[in-house]
């Protein structure tokens, strides 16, 4: 037997805070159990990653972003646009089998399973967090600004989080219902990391493709992200209204989706 949203989902969602945030924290947990450096590894993997790809990027290609071609500057521009994407991308890789990894929870337990993919979402941000923190730290190191710009940075989470939470109800559906979704998934996910200007600047697509490129919603995120952490300029409202109602709509969808499909999740485990 299985719960069901019966009335507005956020008043709910906030009823039920306390047991995402311990689910949340049990998921950093396990993630690391056994390993031998830990939660270091939260750290580490996206510092390695930003290492290897400043090396192929600005030193080999001699990508430009910013207002030196400096590898600092680079990796800072690099790291700004790498943090919002990697935890948008790391919750829907994982939120595709929440649903079918708790099949005990769908099956058996009274719970509340929309809870389940936004597990991943919260402990992406958690990550998320810890490398905002080391991009702030890296600025003071290499002598640059810490502007005020960058108190806006939880204005910038809102459509964030509304957008993955929609999309990681959707993966965590369709997963039930399409096994082979994960794989799918990996594929768009390579494809659109490509198609949003992480490793090179907005400005270096042709403007044959740049009304299609626009229609990204990640390119507005990842430039806002710049703006005001890096730029000490105001992110631009309007790019960042239509993305947060886009958001919002994408969070409705899912919801709707997942409170329709729910009832067939334990006929289909």
């Amino acid at each position: 037997m299985v719960t069901s949203l019966r009335q507005s989902p956020l008043p709910r969602l906030r009823r039920f805070a306390s047991l995402l945030a311990m689910l949340a924290g049990r998921d950093l947990k396990l993630r690391y159990r056994g390993a031998f450096l830990g939660a270091l590894w939260a750290v580490l993997q996206p510092l390695a990653m930003l290492a290897l790809y400043t090396f192929v990027f600005s030193i080999v290609l001699r990508v430009k972003m910013g207002s030196d071609a400096s590898p600092h500057t680079f990796a800072l521009y690099l790291m700004a646009g790498m943090l919002p994407w990697l935890a948008i991308s790391e919750a829907l890789a994982r939120s595709v089998s929440a649903i079918v990894d708790n099949a005990n929870l769908v099956k058996k337990v009274v719970f509340p399973l929309e809870v389940l993919p936004v597990v991943p979402v919260v402990s992406a941000l958690a990550a998320q967090a810890i490398g905002t923190a080391l991009l702030l730290a890296a600025l003071l190191a290499l002598g640059r600004s810490l502007h005020v710009t960058a108190l806006l940075l939880p204005v910038l989470v809102v459509p964030q989080v509304l957008m993955t939470v929609g999309l990681a109800w959707l993966a965590g559906s369709f997963g039930v219902f399409v096994r082979d979704l994960g794989q799918f998934i990996g594929l768009a996910l390579t494809t659109w990391m490509f198609l949003t200007p992480i490793f090179y600047a907005p400005e270096a697509v042709p403007t044959a493709f740049r009304a299609v490129f626009d229609l990204n919603p990640l390119v507005a995120l990842i430039d806002a992200h710049r703006s005001v952490l890096l730029e000490g300029a105001l992110p631009d409202a309007r790019s960042l209204g239509i993305l947060t109602l886009a958001s919002a709509g994408v969070f409705g969808l899912g919801l709707a989706w997942f409170r329709r499909s729910k009832p067939l999740f334990a006929d289909v485990l």
